[in-house]
């Protein structure tokens, strides 16, 4: 267990295993290629995890950032905490709730998010480059797609707006759950009590023939 304190850089270099590491605010720590920190705690502080870096269960108790362009599991973004990613890094099971958040291809740079849990007061935003693959929107939990991919989201009481030039791929609606549409979106399943809210003159459905054929179809007896 290392403490790095306000000014102070830590290297967690190739071939070692750190635990239980504390990053204070005004503090850095860096995973280099092949170094692996588990269980650190952020603390105001920062925690750069460079390509071939692993950060595993990471969490915050006030702000604080993890950058990833490496690769991260199980991270807990919460207490205005923010894991940022970049560059070709790797998220894998963070879970978002509180005052955290996940930023997915910062700085407009390729990143992917799996597998991300988010719940009340946790925020998600995919910039151009991006990809939230396999994402699951808690009640309260909002993503926020400003220009890249969102792919395989379950909205269970959460919130997912696509902007102008974001996608939204084979999201599942369930109750309470709303996708708001600005850009575009397919292969969306709306449950029973879950909304789609598709901007006039902007966003966009893509649907397979025979799902514009069933919408037809409803419409026809809605007429009638």
């Amino acid at each position: 267990m290392t403490v790095v304190s306000s000014g102070q850089t830590f290297v967690v270099s190739s071939g070692q295993t750190d635990n239980g590491d504390v990053v204070l605010s005004g503090g850095t720590e860096v995973v280099s290629l092949g170094g692996i920190t588990n269980s650190a705690l952020i603390s105001g502080g920062t925690i750069s995890v460079k390509s071939g870096g692993l950060a595993s269960g990471t969490t915050f108790s006030s702000g604080g950032a993890l950058l990833v362009t490496g690769s991260t599991t199980a991270t807990i973004a919460d207490n205005v905490g923010g894991e940022l990613i970049q560059n070709g890094g790797v998220a894998v099971g963070t879970i978002v709730r509180g005052t955290g958040e996940q930023t997915v291809g910062f700085g407009a740079t390729s990143a992917t998010a799996i597998g991300t849990m988010v719940s009340s007061g946790g925020d998600v935003f995919v910039s151009s480059g991006g990809l939230l693959s396999g994402a699951t929107i808690s009640n309260g939990g909002q993503v926020f797609v400003q220009g890249g991919i969102a792919s395989g989201t379950t909205l269970s009481g959460g919130a997912e707006y696509v902007s102008s030039g974001g996608t939204a791929l084979d999201t599942t609606i369930g109750s309470g759950g709303t996708l708001t549409l600005f850009g575009t979106a397919s292969g969306t399943v709306i449950s029973s009590g879950g909304f789609e809210v598709i901007s006039r003159g902007r966003g966009r459905e893509r649907r397979h023939p025979a799902q514009r054929r069933h919408a037809r179809s409803i419409r026809r007896r809605h007429q009638q």
